[in-house]
């Protein structure tokens, strides 16, 4: 409520209760009353008036605080989600970076040529006889274990990357696997947690 709507409202009722009090003294009020108790009445009744007026007041505050936290919340979770989709979609941009190129180029190829297809100990051997590739493919890596741990806090929407990543991801996972069992443990162990949550989905 705006500030001048609220002291329109205390105005009115402000100058109803006057009009009231006069009413009563000038005309409803007993003759037997003499004009110092009807002085007092209209000083007591002025003084009630006075707080009324400050209930009011309060009140028309508080309410007025309240819808200020509401919308603060309220942009402040829009503010949240329109940070959480730029960064969604900004992993699904990074897919394209150049770092990530021989790799993406090896695991295509894989699966380009579905009649002869590499085994994983062959896949193994190419990323152990390239270390550009290899360390393209641990740049891969190790970009599907931050896109897991976005997900675990909550600072990305998963359907967003899932629907983009989650059949290329699960099928580095298969094909590495026996790879990464030896090469990177550690990392394989996080990736785990996300191709286990993907791949049921």
């Amino acid at each position: 409520m705006k500030l001048s709507t609220q002291l329109w409202i205390i105005g009115g009722l402000s100058s109803l209760w006057i009009a009231t009090t006069f009413v009563y003294v000038l005309c409803l009020m007993p003759e037997s009353v003499d004009a110092n108790a009807a002085l007092k009445m209209f000083i007591e009744s002025m003084g009630a008036l006075g707080v009324l007026c400050t209930i009011l007041f309060s009140t028309f505050s508080s309410i007025e605080a309240s819808h200020t936290r509401r919308d603060q919340t309220k942009a402040t979770e829009a503010a949240l989600k329109q940070a959480k989709l730029e960064r969604s979609v900004d992993y699904c941009r990074r897919w394209n970076d150049e770092s990530l190129g021989l790799a993406r180029d090896l695991v295509r190829k894989h699966y380009r040529n579905s009649n002869d297809p590499l085994s994983q100990q062959e896949f193994a051997k190419q990323l152990n006889g390239s270390p550009e590739v290899n360390r393209s493919f641990i740049y891969v890596l190790s970009f599907f274990g931050e896109i897991s741990e976005a997900i675990d806090m909550g600072i990305i929407f998963e359907d967003i990357v899932q629907r983009s990543f989650d059949n290329t991801f699960t099928r580095i996972f298969e094909l590495a696997l026996p790879w990464m069992e030896t090469e990177v443990p550690l990392l394989r162990r996080d990736l785990d947690k996300l191709y286990q949550r993907w791949r049921i989905r």
